[in-house]
This record gives structure tokens, C-alpha cells and sequence, in this order.
């Protein structure tokens, strides 16, 4: 089994572990916004313990650095999982409402927030828990504001149950070297069409980071 984390070069820099991963993400923001006194998560707690009521399923609760953490089946059908992060998603809209944002560019980094989330927790259920009952699946959400107005960085994270994968060795999904070899391998291997969640992450967050270790899928977006 895949034991080292996978790394990308993304937003300009790169992850190669997550030591570096957490470094960036301390020394660039975290460590800022705390000296402005800027960190607050209230708006996005009170929005989520909003969106997933007691009997929704899905349990919110509270990390001791001030991650939410939302835990939910990893058995859940796709349908259930997309109610799930479309639900999150409207809990950090209300949070990036704080910020000023044009309407245009508020729903662009929705729509990169909202397809990096659905696309990794729909692995997590079908690739990583491969749907077996008793699993779960976890997403952690964090906002942090920036030094300046209008910024900030939300830090994102699902995590699955499984065991794993090697990001360097997946035949069946889309690679930008030969955008079109997936297609046959998945058709060879009897898979739905697909493949191309984790190259559309890519682009779709300023920064992705696989941890192995934890079976986690980590993101960062930059918002300004």
C-alpha cells in the first residue's frame, strides 16, 4: 500500500508533505489574521448547526483549534452526500457574504468550493469507504480572515476510512498528459464514465494536498 503522501504543485508553491502543507498555511495566514485579531468562525457555526439539525444525519461539532467538523455515513447514497455539501456550501456562502465581493466573483469561488467538496466527499463514499456500512466520512471547515479587508483563506478537508491512494498511479482518471487513455481503461475495467473529479480539483482550488497517512484530502482556498 501508497505510504508516502502525494504532493502537487499548486498556487504557485509546492506541498511535499504535510508539515510543509500546514507551514504554508500558518505562516501565510493563521499567524496573520490572529495578530489583527481577525480569526472568527461565528457566522460559519451558527450557519451549519443551522443546516444540519439535530436528526439531519450529519453531526456538526467543534475541533479545539476551531476546525467544524461534520461527520456523516460513508455508506450514504450520492444524492444524500450532494444534500450534504450543498447544505455546507450555503453555510460558507453566509460567511463570504461578510466579505466585498462582487456578486460575480462571490459565485465563482462558490462554484470551485461547492465541486472540490462534492467531487472528494463522493470519493470518499464510493472509492474510499467503497460504501461499506459502519464507515464514515469527514469534512472539516475553517475560514480565516485575512490582514487586509476583503481577504481571507478557507481551508477545507474530507477524510475517508479507506486505504487510500497513490495520486501518482491512477490509470482510470484523467490525466493531462493524455486526456482521453482514462476513458479506455475505465471502459476495460467495467467503470461508469468519469475520472476527471481529482484534474478539475486541481484547478478548481488554489491549492490541493492528498495526506496518505490520514486519508485525507486537504484544500486551501485563497479569497480576496
Amino acid at each position: 500500500m501508497y505510504s508516502t503522501p502525494g504532493w502537487e504543485r499548486l498556487g504557485g508553491f509546492e506541498m511535499g508533505g504535510s508539515m510543509r502543507f500546514w507551514g504554508i498555511l500558518v505562516s501565510g495566514y493563521l499567524v496573520s489574521s490572529l495578530a489583527w485579531g481577525l480569526c472568527s468562525n461565528e457566522i460559519l457555526e451558527k450557519q451549519l448547526e443551522r443546516a444540519f439539525p439535530s436528526g439531519s444525519g450529519v453531526t456538526v461539532s467543534w475541533e479545539p483549534d476551531g476546525k467544524a467538523l461534520l461527520t456523516f455515513a460513508g455508506d450514504l447514497p450520492k444524492e444524500e452526500v450532494s444534500s450534504v455539501t450543498r447544505a455546507a456550501l450555503k453555510a460558507i456562502e453566509a460567511r463570504l457574504q461578510l466579505l466585498p465581493l462582487s456578486t460575480d466573483h462571490r459565485k465563482k469561488i462558490l462554484f470551485n468550493i461547492h465541486f472540490c467538496l462534492e467531487e472528494a466527499a463522493l470519493n470518499a463514499v464510493e472509492w474510499g469507504n467503497r460504501r461499506r456500512p459502519g464507515t464514515h466520512v469527514r469534512i472539516r471547515l475553517h475560514f480565516v480572515s485575512g490582514p487586509s479587508e476583503g481577504a481571507g483563506v478557507l481551508y477545507a478537508s474530507v477524510q475517508d476510512e479507506g486505504e487510500g491512494f497513490d495520486p501518482a498511479n491512477l490509470p482510470h482518471a484523467l490525466s493531462e498528459d493524455d486526456p482521453l487513455a482514462h476513458e479506455e481503461v475505465r471502459e476495460q475495467l467495467g467503470l461508469r464514465a468519469g475520472g476527471r473529479g481529482l484534474a478539475g480539483m486541481k484547478h478548481f482550488a488554489t491549492s490541493k494536498f492528498w495526506e496518505q497517512s490520514t486519508k485525507t484530502m486537504h484544500f486551501i482556498w485563497e479569497i480576496h
